[in-house]
């Protein structure tokens, strides 16, 4: 197999990649549903396809971002909420583990209404608040 990122994806999608990376690395909200949309119409490949990429773009970004405000924090005294982060933390790595070995077993057209049905309803609820 071909590697995702650097042959099947164009000079566009890679820019809108970086583009939704630094959009992620500071608000996260549906940060990987831009990424299947962005990788799966970059190269054409179904969502099991580039899962995985995105669970491992999602990953070193948010590695990289938290090294930013931990950074921010040694040297500007920026406030971290610690228990919040190491809660969203833990959470995401058990999501993104868990979430995959689901993923792998669900059908391409379930998974792509269980991302929209998500995905409107992370929408509706910034929208509403809560």
């Amino acid at each position: 197999r071909d590697c995702l990122l650097s042959r099947g994806l164009g000079d566009v999608y890679k820019r809108q990649i970086l583009g939704a990376s630094v959009y992620g690395g500071f608000f996260t909200a549906a940060q990987g549903v831009l990424y299947v949309a962005l990788l799966a119409l970059g190269t054409g490949r179904t969502i099991k396809d580039v899962n995985p990429v995105k669970n491992w773009l999602s990953l070193l970004v948010n590695v990289a971002a938290a090294g930013v405000y931990l950074i921010a924090h040694v040297v500007t005294g920026a406030e971290i909420h610690w228990i919040g982060a190491l809660v969203v933390g833990i959470g995401s790595l058990i999501g993104g583990y868990f979430g995959a070995h689901i993923a792998k077993r669900l059908p391409d057209r379930v998974l792509r209404g269980v991302i929209v049905v998500v995905a409107i309803a992370a929408l509706i609820r910034q929208f509403v608040g809560g």
